[in-house]
């Protein structure tokens, strides 16, 4: 999937994501992550962490399964029937997968800011709850390197200035569609007795 982080000409962003079945999705940003120097765009920290760990059930898993978030909109592209269901299916798929991605960002972004990632107890700092079952100290070092060189090359862009990407994670199987059955075919809803 392609991926292209705009800057705007104040604090504003977007991000224009070309899913593999061509349809274009755009997020409309509003949130930082302070921890940089200057502040790093949100969903641009999501990107560099859930690619590094290979977390394919996070936001841009989940964008590159078909899930939509608000406020994000289809701005190109021929959606399959159902879009909108399947779209929600997709984000009740990756469930808790998503708190998960959101918290991994925030402590991320925290450990990489303070250059804490060598210390021997840095996964402590992950809730246990939290944390990956195969997630490593080197895991941890690589990721905060790579959200360094993507805050490096965010700096970079000029307003007006945009950012490419590529997703290279593979589609998570447990968000794969399901087969869609047509609604004469659905079993009908039980009836409240009155």
């Amino acid at each position: 999937m392609e991926v292209s982080f705009h800057r705007g000409d104040g604090s504003e962003y977007f991000a224009v994501a070309r899913r593999d079945d061509g349809v274009v999705v755009r997020l409309q940003g509003f949130a930082y992550d302070r921890a940089f120097h200057p502040p790093l765009p949100h969903d641009l920290s999501h990107f560099a962490i859930e690619e590094e760990l290979r977390l394919g059930a996070g936001l841009w898993g989940v964008i590159a399964a078909g899930g939509l978030f608000d406020p994000n909109m289809v701005v190109a592209g021929r959606q399959r029937p159902h879009a909108r269901e399947r779209g929600r299916e997709v984000k009740k798929r990756a469930g808790d997968r998503l708190s998960q991605a959101e918290v991994l960002v925030r402590v991320l972004s925290e450990i990489a800011r303070a250059g804490a990632e060598r210390d021997p107890k840095v996964l402590n700092r992950i809730p246990e709850h939290r944390r990956p079952e195969a997630i490593t100290r080197i895991d941890i070092q690589r990721t905060c390197e790579r959200l360094r060189e993507v805050a490096q090359r965010w700096a970079r862009v000029p307003p007006a200035g945009t950012l490419h990407l590529i997703w290279s994670v593979d589609l998570d199987p447990t968000l794969a569609d399901s087969p869609h059955r047509p609604r004469s075919t659905r079993r009908p809803r039980s009836r409240q007795m009155q």
